[in-house]
């Protein structure tokens, strides 16, 4: 049996978890501090889901022998994993148009064929050598292939045909470099003028943040977690009923200012156990206006109003 740090779920896993099931793999396992609990992911091929459910039990509790650590809750989530033609032929088309546009401006529609066959997906690009062997050798393309092959069930093989250049002048290996490099840079600068500069950060509640957090003015409405930092105002604690009972909950709200904009926050409190509950509003209370915060989680929309629900919160210095 193997002793595993819940911040440090190793790699091998994947192998191990593997071995007797050719249709499911193991994704990623994640500790959610906030509620104390390992949270597994594993893909599943459409051939058999309409035996998954019978295989779920072996599955987690092998999983569970594997990692060793009994005092954890875990928590399981499937999904299933579909790829046609089509769909590989959209995903080629969007990767060519976000990492080499400055390649690919003549590409026409038969240009990029996409077949299936018994052995898997085959995936046929016409252009110049250049501009294939730039491809083909970049890092970028190389973790897109790597990507395809571990979210899926089936082989990718990316195949490139040499045609002339058509409505721009060839370009040398110089020339796409150059050009590389000059996208490289506006890329940077556009990520380095949308972050918002904080310093010591520490974990406080909730969801560990990872990433910078960005200018609130580059916030967007999305179902995705974005990390934004300011100076706390206006903190007030509340109480709400709950729907369908008469038990309350908590929450609190606050404006955020990082110096150019200001956004509304809320933050519900959560916790698997009430103990868990207790410390969370311990940590809360330490807040108040006048202190630096950065925090992840959902910007939304309603009735015309943006909002940002906080899922976690550090305490950092801003600048």
């Amino acid at each position: 049996m193997v002793k595993l740090n819940p911040n440090d779920i190793c790699d091998y896993l994947a192998s191990r978890v593997d071995e007797g099931y050719k249709s499911v793999k193991f994704k990623e396992c994640i500790y959610n501090a906030l509620t104390d609990e390992l949270i597994a992911t594993f893909l599943f091929d459409e051939k058999i889901k309409g035996e998954i459910s019978g295989m779920k039990p072996r599955l987690e509790q092998e999983f569970k022998a594997m990692v060793g650590i009994s005092e954890l809750e875990f928590r399981f989530l499937y999904k299933q994993c579909y790829m046609d033609s089509g769909r590989l032929e959209i995903l080629v088309q969007e990767f060519l148009r976000k990492n080499f546009s400055f390649l690919t401006l003549d590409l026409a529609d038969d240009d990029l064929i996409v077949t299936r066959g018994e052995e898997g997906f085959t995936a046929k690009m016409r252009m110049t050598r250049q501009a294939a062997d730039y491809i083909k050798g970049s890092k970028v393309f190389k973790k897109f292939v790597e990507d395809l092959a571990e979210g899926n069930f089936a082989l990718f093989n990316f195949a490139f045909e040499e045609r002339e250049c058509v409505n721009q002048e060839e370009l040398t290996l110089e020339d796409i470099e150059k050009f590389a490099e000059e996208k490289l840079v506006a890329n940077t600068k556009d990520k380095v003028d949308k972050v918002c500069k904080v310093s010591n950060r520490e974990y406080l509640l909730g969801v560990p943040i990872k990433e910078r957090p960005i200018k609130i003015e580059h916030l967007t409405v999305s179902p995705h977690e974005q990390v934004i930092a300011g100076t706390i105002s206006f903190f007030t604690r509340r109480e709400f009923v709950k729907k369908d009972s008469e038990e309350k909950g908590t929450y609190w709200t606050f404006i955020l200012d990082d110096g150019q904009k200001k956004q509304s926050c809320v933050y519900f409190l959560s916790g698997r156990t009430e103990e868990v509950r207790n410390k969370n509003v311990a940590k809360m209370e330490l807040l108040g206006d006048g202190q630096a915060i950065c925090v992840v989680g959902i910007c939304n929309e309603r009735n015309g109003r943006v909002g940002f629900n906080v899922r976690g919160v550090s305490s950092c210095v801003m600048g």
